[in-house]
Protein backbone atom coordinates (compact mmCIF):
# COMPACT_ATOMS: atom_id res chain seq x y z
CA UNK A 1 0.00 0.00 0.00
CA UNK A 2 0.99 3.02 -0.59
CA UNK A 3 2.94 5.01 2.37
CA UNK A 4 1.50 8.52 2.47
CA UNK A 5 2.39 11.67 4.30
CA UNK A 6 0.19 12.34 7.21
CA UNK A 7 0.46 15.26 9.49
CA UNK A 8 -1.42 13.25 12.38
CA UNK A 9 0.48 11.04 14.72
CA UNK A 10 -0.10 7.21 15.96
CA UNK A 11 1.60 7.11 19.26
CA UNK A 12 2.03 3.29 20.50
CA UNK A 13 3.31 3.66 24.75
CA UNK A 14 4.71 0.65 26.72
CA UNK A 15 5.17 -1.23 23.48
CA UNK A 16 8.21 -3.62 23.15
CA UNK A 17 9.90 -3.69 20.22
CA UNK A 18 11.27 -6.48 18.44
CA UNK A 19 14.43 -5.73 16.02
CA UNK A 20 14.28 -8.63 13.36
CA UNK A 21 17.32 -8.59 12.59
CA UNK A 22 19.38 -9.48 15.83
CA UNK A 23 16.47 -10.85 18.20
CA UNK A 24 17.08 -7.72 20.90
CA UNK A 25 13.71 -6.82 22.43
CA UNK A 26 13.70 -3.10 23.52
CA UNK A 27 10.86 -3.12 26.15
CA UNK A 28 8.48 -0.26 26.93
CA UNK A 29 9.28 1.85 24.76
CA UNK A 30 7.25 4.00 22.40
CA UNK A 31 6.87 4.07 18.88
CA UNK A 32 5.10 7.56 17.26
CA UNK A 33 4.15 6.81 13.62
CA UNK A 34 2.95 9.50 11.15
CA UNK A 35 -0.86 9.16 10.04
CA UNK A 36 -4.06 9.09 9.07
CA UNK A 37 -5.42 10.17 12.50
CA UNK A 38 -4.09 11.48 15.90
CA UNK A 39 -4.18 8.62 18.45
CA UNK A 40 -2.75 7.08 21.29
CA UNK A 41 -2.60 3.46 21.69
CA UNK A 42 -1.49 1.60 25.14
CA UNK A 43 0.67 -1.43 24.07
CA UNK A 44 1.60 -2.41 27.50
CA UNK A 45 2.15 -6.40 27.03
CA UNK A 46 2.63 -6.24 23.35
CA UNK A 47 5.29 -7.23 20.72
CA UNK A 48 5.68 -4.86 17.81
CA UNK A 49 7.77 -6.63 14.37
CA UNK A 50 7.30 -5.20 10.80
CA UNK A 51 4.74 -7.09 9.29
CA UNK A 52 4.88 -10.20 7.05
CA UNK A 53 5.53 -10.90 3.40
CA UNK A 54 4.08 -13.75 2.01
CA UNK A 55 6.61 -14.82 -0.92
CA UNK A 56 4.86 -17.46 -2.94
CA UNK A 57 1.08 -16.56 -3.58
CA UNK A 58 -1.18 -16.59 -6.07
CA UNK A 59 -4.52 -15.01 -6.37
CA UNK A 60 -7.20 -15.62 -8.77
CA UNK A 61 -8.23 -12.05 -10.74
CA UNK A 62 -11.91 -11.93 -10.12
CA UNK A 63 -13.56 -10.33 -7.58
CA UNK A 64 -12.99 -13.10 -5.21
CA UNK A 65 -9.50 -12.22 -5.38
CA UNK A 66 -10.05 -8.74 -5.22
CA UNK A 67 -12.91 -8.82 -2.53
CA UNK A 68 -12.09 -11.87 -0.55
CA UNK A 69 -8.65 -12.87 -0.49
CA UNK A 70 -6.40 -9.46 -0.85
CA UNK A 71 -7.89 -8.65 2.85
CA UNK A 72 -7.49 -11.97 4.32
CA UNK A 73 -3.82 -11.12 4.11
CA UNK A 74 -4.21 -7.89 5.52
CA UNK A 75 -5.91 -9.57 8.79
CA UNK A 76 -3.50 -12.07 8.99
CA UNK A 77 -0.32 -9.32 9.03
CA UNK A 78 0.51 -9.99 5.73
CA UNK A 79 1.15 -6.47 3.89
CA UNK A 80 3.42 -7.52 1.33
CA UNK A 81 2.98 -10.60 -1.79
CA UNK A 82 4.88 -11.80 -4.10
CA UNK A 83 2.43 -12.99 -6.73
CA UNK A 84 3.71 -15.79 -8.58
CA UNK A 85 1.55 -15.64 -11.79
CA UNK A 86 0.89 -12.30 -13.24
CA UNK A 87 -2.34 -10.85 -15.64
CA UNK A 88 -3.15 -7.66 -16.58
CA UNK A 89 -6.01 -7.68 -13.90
CA UNK A 90 -3.39 -7.61 -11.06
CA UNK A 91 -1.05 -5.53 -12.59
CA UNK A 92 -4.12 -3.03 -12.01
CA UNK A 93 -4.42 -4.20 -8.51
CA UNK A 94 -0.68 -3.41 -7.66
CA UNK A 95 -1.17 0.08 -8.87
CA UNK A 96 -4.09 0.61 -7.62
CA UNK A 97 -2.79 -0.88 -3.63
CA UNK A 98 0.08 1.56 -4.79
CA UNK A 99 -1.99 4.46 -5.25
CA UNK A 100 -3.63 4.53 -2.16
CA UNK A 101 -7.29 3.56 -3.92
CA UNK A 102 -7.24 -0.28 -3.04
CA UNK A 103 -6.73 -1.28 0.26
CA UNK A 104 -4.78 -5.04 0.28
CA UNK A 105 -1.10 -5.83 0.36
CA UNK A 106 2.04 -4.57 -1.22
CA UNK A 107 2.14 -6.75 -4.62
CA UNK A 108 5.01 -7.93 -6.82
CA UNK A 109 3.78 -9.29 -9.53
CA UNK A 110 5.49 -12.05 -12.02
CA UNK A 111 4.79 -12.21 -15.83
CA UNK A 112 2.28 -15.28 -16.87
CA UNK A 113 4.23 -18.35 -16.33
CA UNK A 114 6.62 -19.05 -19.70
CA UNK A 115 6.57 -22.76 -19.80
CA UNK A 116 7.31 -25.36 -22.60
CA UNK A 117 4.63 -26.58 -25.98
CA UNK A 118 3.82 -29.54 -23.51
CA UNK A 119 2.87 -27.32 -20.36
CA UNK A 120 -0.49 -28.77 -18.64
CA UNK A 121 -1.04 -25.17 -17.59
CA UNK A 122 -4.05 -23.68 -19.95
CA UNK A 123 -2.50 -20.18 -18.64
CA UNK A 124 0.93 -20.21 -19.69
CA UNK A 125 2.76 -18.33 -22.22
CA UNK A 126 4.03 -22.12 -24.07
CA UNK A 127 7.53 -21.42 -26.12
CA UNK A 128 9.74 -24.31 -28.26
CA UNK A 129 12.10 -21.93 -29.12
CA UNK A 130 14.70 -19.42 -28.22
CA UNK A 131 13.08 -17.10 -30.25
CA UNK A 132 9.76 -17.50 -28.77
CA UNK A 133 11.23 -17.44 -25.45
CA UNK A 134 12.69 -14.01 -25.86
CA UNK A 135 9.54 -12.83 -27.26
CA UNK A 136 7.75 -14.09 -24.41
CA UNK A 137 10.22 -12.08 -21.92
CA UNK A 138 9.70 -9.07 -23.83
CA UNK A 139 5.98 -9.19 -23.77
CA UNK A 140 6.51 -9.72 -19.87
CA UNK A 141 8.39 -6.86 -19.51
CA UNK A 142 5.64 -4.24 -21.80
CA UNK A 143 2.53 -5.77 -19.77
CA UNK A 144 4.70 -4.90 -16.53
CA UNK A 145 5.55 -8.01 -14.40
CA UNK A 146 8.07 -7.60 -11.45
CA UNK A 147 9.50 -10.64 -12.85
CA UNK A 148 9.88 -13.37 -15.27
CA UNK A 149 8.00 -16.81 -14.05
CA UNK A 150 10.05 -20.38 -15.37
CA UNK A 151 8.35 -23.28 -15.27
CA UNK A 152 9.51 -27.40 -15.24
CA UNK A 153 8.94 -27.95 -19.34
CA UNK A 154 11.39 -25.77 -20.72
CA UNK A 155 13.90 -26.89 -22.70
CA UNK A 156 17.32 -25.53 -21.97
CA UNK A 157 17.79 -23.58 -24.94
CA UNK A 158 14.39 -21.98 -24.12
CA UNK A 159 15.24 -21.33 -20.97
CA UNK A 160 19.20 -19.77 -21.37
CA UNK A 161 17.34 -17.23 -24.10
CA UNK A 162 14.91 -16.30 -21.21
CA UNK A 163 17.62 -15.52 -18.81
CA UNK A 164 19.66 -13.65 -21.42
CA UNK A 165 16.22 -11.56 -22.55
CA UNK A 166 15.63 -10.91 -18.98
CA UNK A 167 18.71 -9.51 -17.84
CA UNK A 168 19.33 -7.35 -20.90
CA UNK A 169 15.57 -5.95 -19.77
CA UNK A 170 16.97 -6.16 -16.36
CA UNK A 171 13.96 -8.63 -15.10
CA UNK A 172 14.77 -11.15 -12.32
CA UNK A 173 14.28 -14.59 -13.15
CA UNK A 174 12.08 -16.98 -10.82
CA UNK A 175 10.85 -20.03 -10.26
CA UNK A 176 10.94 -23.56 -10.69
CA UNK A 177 14.17 -25.85 -11.86
CA UNK A 178 12.98 -27.07 -15.38
CA UNK A 179 13.48 -30.90 -15.69
CA UNK A 180 15.92 -30.14 -18.76
CA UNK A 181 18.48 -28.12 -16.17
CA UNK A 182 19.75 -28.79 -12.33
CA UNK A 183 19.54 -26.61 -9.80
CA UNK A 184 23.01 -25.50 -10.02
CA UNK A 185 22.95 -24.91 -13.27
CA UNK A 186 19.80 -22.21 -12.77
CA UNK A 187 21.91 -21.00 -9.83
CA UNK A 188 25.13 -20.58 -11.78
CA UNK A 189 22.80 -18.93 -14.99
CA UNK A 190 21.55 -16.11 -12.13
CA UNK A 191 17.91 -17.24 -11.51
CA UNK A 192 17.03 -15.56 -8.25
CA UNK A 193 14.62 -17.80 -6.24
CA UNK A 194 14.11 -21.84 -6.84
CA UNK A 195 10.76 -22.83 -5.09
CA UNK A 196 9.37 -25.88 -3.42
CA UNK A 197 12.58 -27.14 -2.69
CA UNK A 198 13.02 -28.37 -6.39
CA UNK A 199 15.61 -30.31 -6.92
CA UNK A 200 17.55 -29.71 -3.58
CA UNK A 201 17.06 -33.48 -2.22
CA UNK A 202 18.17 -34.92 -5.14
CA UNK A 203 21.48 -32.47 -5.41
CA UNK A 204 22.42 -32.62 -1.91
CA UNK A 205 23.84 -30.42 0.96
CA UNK A 206 26.94 -30.42 -0.72
CA UNK A 207 24.59 -27.43 -3.43
CA UNK A 208 24.20 -25.18 -0.82
CA UNK A 209 27.34 -23.48 -1.14
CA UNK A 210 26.61 -23.09 -4.64
CA UNK A 211 23.62 -21.10 -3.90
CA UNK A 212 25.04 -19.09 -1.59
CA UNK A 213 27.49 -18.20 -3.38
CA UNK A 214 25.35 -17.31 -6.63
CA UNK A 215 22.71 -15.45 -4.11
CA UNK A 216 20.45 -17.81 -5.57
CA UNK A 217 17.11 -17.82 -2.88
CA UNK A 218 14.85 -20.75 -1.62
CA UNK A 219 10.93 -20.24 -1.01
CA UNK A 220 10.55 -23.99 0.00
CA UNK A 221 6.86 -24.00 0.89
CA UNK A 222 6.35 -26.34 3.10
CA UNK A 223 2.92 -25.87 4.34
CA UNK A 224 1.71 -26.77 0.53
CA UNK A 225 4.21 -29.70 0.44
CA UNK A 226 2.98 -30.66 3.81
CA UNK A 227 -0.62 -30.60 2.61
CA UNK A 228 -0.22 -32.81 -0.06
CA UNK A 229 1.33 -35.48 2.65
CA UNK A 230 -1.40 -35.64 4.78
CA UNK A 231 -4.77 -35.24 2.84
CA UNK A 232 -5.28 -38.57 4.56
CA UNK A 233 -6.20 -36.46 8.22
CA UNK A 234 -9.94 -36.54 8.21
CA UNK A 235 -9.91 -33.12 10.25
CA UNK A 236 -8.90 -30.54 7.48
CA UNK A 237 -12.80 -31.10 6.30
CA UNK A 238 -13.39 -28.82 9.93
CA UNK A 239 -11.21 -26.73 9.21
CA UNK A 240 -12.96 -23.45 10.45
CA UNK A 241 -10.81 -20.90 7.67
CA UNK A 242 -12.46 -23.48 5.10
CA UNK A 243 -15.23 -20.35 5.08
CA UNK A 244 -13.09 -17.86 3.36
CA UNK A 245 -12.70 -19.82 0.12
CA UNK A 246 -14.98 -19.76 -2.68
CA UNK A 247 -17.40 -22.74 -2.53
CA UNK A 248 -16.07 -24.60 -5.38
CA UNK A 249 -12.70 -24.85 -4.34
CA UNK A 250 -13.70 -26.03 -0.78
CA UNK A 251 -15.34 -29.10 -2.77
CA UNK A 252 -12.45 -29.84 -4.30
CA UNK A 253 -10.31 -29.30 -1.46
CA UNK A 254 -12.85 -31.58 0.38
CA UNK A 255 -13.08 -34.13 -2.02
CA UNK A 256 -8.82 -34.34 -2.14
CA UNK A 257 -9.58 -35.92 1.71
CA UNK A 258 -8.70 -39.74 2.23
CA UNK A 259 -5.89 -39.68 -0.38
CA UNK A 260 -2.90 -41.50 1.34
CA UNK A 261 0.91 -40.90 -0.04
CA UNK A 262 3.28 -42.43 2.24
CA UNK A 263 5.91 -41.34 -0.17
CA UNK A 264 4.75 -37.71 0.17
CA UNK A 265 5.23 -37.60 3.73
CA UNK A 266 8.79 -38.96 3.15
CA UNK A 267 9.53 -36.51 0.70
CA UNK A 268 8.18 -33.81 3.34
CA UNK A 269 10.42 -34.76 6.01
CA UNK A 270 13.18 -34.99 4.22
CA UNK A 271 12.74 -31.42 2.55
CA UNK A 272 12.04 -29.74 5.86
CA UNK A 273 14.98 -30.96 7.67
CA UNK A 274 16.59 -29.66 4.46
CA UNK A 275 15.55 -25.87 4.83
CA UNK A 276 17.10 -26.30 8.28
CA UNK A 277 20.22 -27.42 7.21
CA UNK A 278 19.98 -24.62 3.98
CA UNK A 279 19.08 -21.74 6.64
CA UNK A 280 22.11 -22.93 9.07
CA UNK A 281 24.75 -22.91 6.08
CA UNK A 282 23.90 -19.07 5.31
CA UNK A 283 21.34 -19.74 2.20
CA UNK A 284 18.67 -17.61 1.94
CA UNK A 285 15.48 -18.77 2.74
CA UNK A 286 11.83 -17.05 2.01
CA UNK A 287 8.72 -17.70 3.52
CA UNK A 288 5.97 -18.47 1.16
CA UNK A 289 2.52 -20.75 0.89
CA UNK A 290 1.97 -21.46 -2.64
CA UNK A 291 -1.92 -20.75 -1.46
CA UNK A 292 -4.44 -22.34 -3.56
CA UNK A 293 -3.13 -25.50 -2.84
CA UNK A 294 -4.91 -27.87 -0.99
CA UNK A 295 -5.89 -26.03 2.24
CA UNK A 296 -3.36 -23.52 1.76
CA UNK A 297 -4.83 -19.92 3.02
CA UNK A 298 -4.52 -16.41 1.94
CA UNK A 299 -3.20 -14.59 4.65
CA UNK A 300 -3.58 -17.94 7.49
CA UNK A 301 -1.22 -20.19 6.26
CA UNK A 302 1.88 -17.88 6.54
CA UNK A 303 2.08 -18.23 10.06
CA UNK A 304 1.63 -21.90 9.33
CA UNK A 305 4.77 -22.16 7.25
CA UNK A 306 6.66 -20.08 9.85
CA UNK A 307 5.59 -23.01 12.38
CA UNK A 308 6.91 -25.92 9.64
CA UNK A 309 9.83 -24.02 9.56
CA UNK A 310 10.52 -23.30 13.01
CA UNK A 311 9.84 -27.35 13.11
CA UNK A 312 12.36 -27.93 10.59
CA UNK A 313 15.47 -26.59 12.51
CA UNK A 314 15.44 -22.22 11.93
CA UNK A 315 15.20 -20.76 15.01
CA UNK A 316 11.90 -18.63 15.69
CA UNK A 317 13.89 -15.39 14.99
CA UNK A 318 15.00 -16.86 11.90
CA UNK A 319 11.33 -18.00 10.63
CA UNK A 320 10.70 -14.57 11.76
CA UNK A 321 13.59 -12.81 9.15
CA UNK A 322 12.33 -15.20 6.45
CA UNK A 323 9.03 -12.94 6.23
CA UNK A 324 10.40 -9.89 7.03
CA UNK A 325 13.89 -8.69 6.48
CA UNK A 326 15.07 -11.65 4.41
CA UNK A 327 12.00 -10.71 2.32
CA UNK A 328 13.12 -7.22 1.52
CA UNK A 329 16.52 -7.57 0.96
CA UNK A 330 15.53 -10.20 -1.61
CA UNK A 331 13.06 -7.36 -3.37
CA UNK A 332 15.67 -4.96 -3.50
CA UNK A 333 13.08 -2.63 -1.35
CA UNK A 334 13.61 -0.27 2.07
CA UNK A 335 12.16 -2.10 5.28
CA UNK A 336 8.50 -1.71 5.18
CA UNK A 337 7.36 0.61 7.50
CA UNK A 338 4.30 -1.63 8.02
CA UNK A 339 3.94 -3.40 11.73
CA UNK A 340 2.15 -6.62 13.50
CA UNK A 341 1.35 -5.71 17.22
CA UNK A 342 1.19 -8.83 19.31
CA UNK A 343 -0.37 -10.28 22.21
CA UNK A 344 3.22 -12.13 22.61
CA UNK A 345 6.72 -12.87 22.07
CA UNK A 346 6.89 -14.68 18.93
CA UNK A 347 11.08 -15.31 19.87
CA UNK A 348 9.47 -17.43 22.67
CA UNK A 349 6.90 -19.16 20.49
CA UNK A 350 6.38 -18.71 16.55
CA UNK A 351 2.99 -19.45 16.55
CA UNK A 352 2.74 -15.75 19.03
CA UNK A 353 2.52 -14.51 15.21
CA UNK A 354 -1.05 -15.39 15.22
CA UNK A 355 -2.11 -13.13 18.17
CA UNK A 356 -2.35 -10.09 16.10
CA UNK A 357 -3.89 -7.13 18.44
CA UNK A 358 -3.64 -4.68 15.57
CA UNK A 359 -1.47 -3.96 12.02
CA UNK A 360 0.23 -1.04 10.91
CA UNK A 361 -0.23 -0.60 6.78
CA UNK A 362 1.00 2.86 5.12
CA UNK A 363 0.49 4.69 8.32
CA UNK A 364 -3.02 3.18 8.95
CA UNK A 365 -3.75 1.25 12.33
CA UNK A 366 -6.14 -1.58 11.80
CA UNK A 367 -7.04 -2.63 15.34
CA UNK A 368 -8.78 -5.77 16.43
CA UNK A 369 -12.57 -4.60 15.48
CA UNK A 370 -11.48 -3.78 11.96
CA UNK A 371 -9.38 -6.93 11.15
CA UNK A 372 -12.61 -8.69 12.25
CA UNK A 373 -14.24 -6.62 10.42
CA UNK A 374 -12.12 -7.81 7.28
CA UNK A 375 -12.42 -11.42 8.08
CA UNK A 376 -16.55 -11.14 8.07
CA UNK A 377 -15.87 -9.40 4.56
CA UNK A 378 -13.71 -11.46 2.78
CA UNK A 379 -15.89 -14.39 4.06
CA UNK A 380 -19.63 -12.68 2.49
CA UNK A 381 -17.41 -11.92 -0.33
CA UNK A 382 -15.97 -15.59 -1.14
CA UNK A 383 -19.75 -17.05 -0.56
CA UNK A 384 -20.39 -15.13 -3.62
Amino acid sequence: MMHLIFSAVLLLTHVSIIDVRTGRVQRDTTLEIQSDVDRVVDGSGKFVIPALWDMHTHLPDDDVGRNAYLPLFLANGVTGIRVMEGSPELYRWREEIRRGHLLGPRMIVASAIIDGPQSFLSDAVKVSTPAEARRAVLRAKREGADFVKVYDNLSRAAYGAIISEARRLRLPVEGHVPTALTVREVSRAGQKSIEHMMGIAAAGPEVFAVLKKNHTWECPTLIMRHNYAWLDDPRLAADPRLKYIRPSTRQRWLSMIGQLNADRKAIFAREQQLAGAMARSGVGILAGTDNGNPFCFPGFSLHDELALLVEGGLTPLQALQTATVNATRFLGIETSADLLILDGNPLEDIANTKRINAVVIGGRLLDRRALDKLLAESESAASH
